[in-house]
């Protein structure tokens, strides 16, 4: 295609009216430019990746192509991922007129795009001359120049644009181009291959052509298909090193989770192997009720500190020592009397339930043993 593209370098203009016998349809005349009056020119804009785009673009062909006419395309640029197609639509009576074989058909505004310099006035010479205008948009505006559009500054005030110190730069498209290369780059002259055929001649099949056709196409296809394989493999390598470090993390995560969970069992049996407050409060209000009058209780876990006064400190301490669920019972401070005729004292003791569990479960067992006996 780049061969071709250098091979043409001075395409011809369409001129004139529709014929069979008009100069410009020579058929060793491969590049042609369509005069703007010979086709319909629409313009489409898609949201699609690079590899979704030929579908679309296939799917608009078939439906403007119809009835012997024929569509043309070309990519006019790509913004944020959105795709600008131009497509032009020629009739039928424009593809009759061309010979038989493969052609490159450029539309006339095409080359403006390329020809055009951004917010200059261009008056073109055609058979009905118009008014050119590339915006900074890439927007190209044509108007014929008659009626009011004679007047240059009507046509650029319709526009917007300031009309004044602009003049217009005569742009005759056939000497342009016979001075200067295709403007096109070859890529862009893909969609405007077209093959007009009128006729269909039957020819003997050439096996072996087809056989070396056959063969390349295959060869291609495994050169396409190992590619595939390859880049799929090194993108599920990649993949497979995300979800290890992902994986790496989640470790990471779940051993920290189970830490906080050891710690807060850990804190869960400490605070259930602590006795409650009012049981000891209960069982302190109990076994003292008539020995003593507590002024201040301090806990700590299962360590207390009572402080209070009694007739007999030495009571108090007695009858506490005596009981299965207080040990280390001690006085922290010595005995004082007080005003009433009775001592204040504080003492420190450990509160241990289990103890009393088991000094209970002993007496039910003897209540249980005597109960049997009298039976």
């Amino acid at each position: 295609m780049k061969a071709l593209s250098k091979m043409f370098t001075r395409p011809r203009q369409l001129k004139g009216e529709n014929s069979k016998n008009s100069k410009f349809l020579s058929a060793s005349q491969r590049i042609r430019v369509l005069p703007k009056q010979q086709y319909t020119e629409f313009q489409r804009s898609y949201k699609a990746a690079l590899t979704d785009l030929p579908k679309l673009i296939r799917n608009e062909l078939k439906v403007l192509a119809s009835s012997g006419s024929k569509a043309i395309w070309k990519v006019q640029s790509n913004e944020n991922g959105r795709y600008q197609v131009l497509y032009a639509l020629l009739p039928a009576k424009v593809i009759a007129d061309i010979p038989n074989g493969w052609h490159i058909l450029i539309p006339e505004t095409w080359l403006l795009y390329r020809l055009l310099v951004k917010k200059k006035l261009y008056k073109v010479q055609a058979k009905t001359p118009y008014w050119a205008w590339l915006a900074d948009s890439n927007q190209l505006h044509l108007t014929p120049i008659q009626g009011l559009m004679v007047n240059q500054s009507y046509f650029l005030d319709a526009l917007g644009e300031n009309s004044k110190g602009i003049n217009p730069e005569l742009l005759t498209l056939p000497s342009s181009l016979q001075m200067q290369t295709l403007p096109l780059k070859w890529w862009e002259l893909v969609g405007c291959i077209v093959r007009t055929s009128t006729k269909q001649v039957k020819q003997a099949i050439d096996y072996k052509k087809i056989g070396g056709y056959s063969a390349a196409l295959v060869a291609i296809y495994m050169m396409f298909i190992s590619a595939g394989l390859t880049w799929q493999e090194n993108r599920l390598q990649v993949r497979v090193k995300q979800l290890q470090a992902e994986a790496s993390a989640l470790f990471d995560k779940q051993q920290a989770l189970d830490h906080k969970a050891e710690t807060i069992q850990t804190y869960r049996d400490l605070y259930k192997r602590l006795p409650s407050a009012s049981m000891i409060l209960h069982t302190l209000s109990t076994q003292l009720a008539d020995d003593a009058i507590l002024d201040n209780i301090q806990q700590s876990g299962s360590l207390l500190q009572i402080r209070g006064t009694s007739p007999s400190a030495v009571d108090v301490i007695s009858k506490l020592s005596g009981r299965p669920e207080w040990a280390e019972v001690k006085f922290d401070r010595s005995i004082q009397s007080n005003n009433k005729g009775g001592e204040t004292f504080t003492i420190s003791l450990v509160y241990q339930p289990k103890a009393t569990q088991v000094t209970s479960e002993k007496t039910t067992q003897s209540m249980q043993q005597e109960v049997n006996n009298e039976k």
